[in-house]
């Protein structure tokens, strides 16, 4: 059985809600290590929270942890942990070997030194020698991508090739434990392939990881196992695959109970809000799906309809637009009436109807429909008013098909005999 490089047992890290009472409870903390005595680290003190809790797991040689949560779970805290940026308050923790972190946004560079200058105080933080430093340096300038501007200061970086340098630094000096945050969010397609590639070459060559993606086909494509943090605890851990579709199955539940009528900041990802003038009222838009039931809850290859109504005081004809997108922002399919050679006309005043969407076929997950009606080129109204889920079929399968759409398709056996 391969070595464990990463042993962690009932960690905990806990912070201090307002920043004066943090000072005066590091003085404290820092005041009772000096005199050799037991500080309150073990329990909560007034204003503090436990943001890792009873923390346990191990990491062997070769192996990849996957690290999955909502935002504000703990992911990034513990890591911090790992790579020694952080002392934990309880607990304890053992990592064998050389670890290679790239946990932010560029960490741990300095802006103002050039990108040649910082991989060599990188180095030295390693324990490797200038010459050792010098000999990867070739291979870090061919995988950062950012030629001549490796000798120019690190302040003058795009995101993108300041994560690049950070990813080649920490992967090149031989690690033996390697921790990604979100490395991939920031690089374009090429970017993100190469860097797959290298932790494939890493895990072949014996190097243990721990991967934190809020992509979740990164995560099941990777980690041989996976660790589940919710609110600083492990909510469950186990094979990925079965962590990942319990965890996306949770996001969906949480998502859908959570009230948002309330909470309209949302709205402003999918472009520009009109949402009251004085020539359109009562914009109602709903979904229906079979028996006339109105939904929040499509499935991809089940017909539904668009259902709308509206009052205006405009007696020509109004240019109606349906957009979907999803929840991210990302535009999938636009419905227009102008577009159909379909006329939309007041009649007493109110405007009526639906559209059957036969077939909407993207893949599970949370999207929005951003209703526009237009005079001309004014927007009269123009709001996102539906947020609605496809679901899926099989649940078992479904949840890991990956991409935008769905394509509707089928097997056909080779009957050649």
């Amino acid at each position: 059985m391969s070595e464990i490089l990463v042993q962690a047992e009932n960690l905990g890290k806990k912070f201090c809600r307002k920043l004066r009472r943090s000072l005066w409870y590091g003085a404290l903390d820092i005041g009772s290590d000096l005199i050799g005595r037991n500080s309150s680290k073990a329990s909560l003190r007034k204003e503090e929270f436990w943001a890792l809790n009873d923390i346990s797991f191990s990491l062997r040689q070769g192996e990849c942890l996957g690290l999955i949560g909502r935002n504000g779970a703990g992911k990034t805290t513990l890591l911090k942990i790992i790579n020694n940026l952080m002392r934990p308050d309880s607990g304890s923790l053992r990592v064998k070997g050389r670890t290679g972190a790239l946990i932010a946004l560029g960490a741990g560079f300095n802006p103002l030194l050039s990108g040649r200058e910082n991989a060599y105080i990188n180095g030295a933080v390693l324990g490797l020698t200038k010459k050792e430093v010098e000999a990867g340096m070739d291979e870090i300038l061919d995988f950062a991508g950012i030629g001549e501007f490796i000798d120019a200061p690190v302040q003058s970086y795009s995101s993108g090739m300041a994560v690049r340098l950070g990813f080649a630094i920490a992967t090149r000096f031989s690690p033996n434990v390697i921790l990604l945050d979100e490395v991939l969010a920031v690089g374009d397609f090429g970017f993100q392939s190469k860097c797959l590639a290298r932790i494939n070459e890493l895990k072949r060559s014996g190097v243990a990881s721990i991967l934190v993606s809020h992509n979740i086909a990164h995560t099941i494509q990777y980690a041989d196992r996976c660790l589940w943090l919710e609110k600083g605890t492990v909510y469950d851990e186990g094979e990925t695959k079965e962590i990942s579709r319990k965890y996306l199955q949770f996001c969906q539940e949480e998502e859908s109970s959570v009230e948002t009528a309330s909470e309209d900041s949302w709205k402003f990802a999918f472009g520009p809000i009109v949402e009251n003038h004085p020539l359109i009222s009562e914009v109602r838009v709903s979904l229906i799906k079979e028996g006339d039931i109105s939904t929040k809850r499509i499935s991809s290859n089940i017909p539904f309809f668009v259902e709308y109504s509206f009052l205006t005081s405009i007696p020509h004809p109004i240019n109606l637009t349906f957009r979907f997108h999803k929840a991210d922002g990302t535009l999938l399919a636009t419905i227009n009436n102008e577009l159909d050679e379909h006329e939309i006309r007041a009649n007493e005043n109110c405007i009526k109807g639906s559209v059957e969407v036969s077939n909407f076929s993207v893949i599970p997950g949370d999207y929005v429909l951003v209703v526009i009606i237009q005079d001309g080129p004014e927007y009269l109204h123009r709001l996102p008013m539906l947020n609605f889920q496809v679901t899926a079929q099989n649940q078992e399968r479904d949840l890991f098909r990956h991409g935008i759409v769905h394509l509707p398709h089928q097997w056909i056996p080779d009957t050649a005999k």
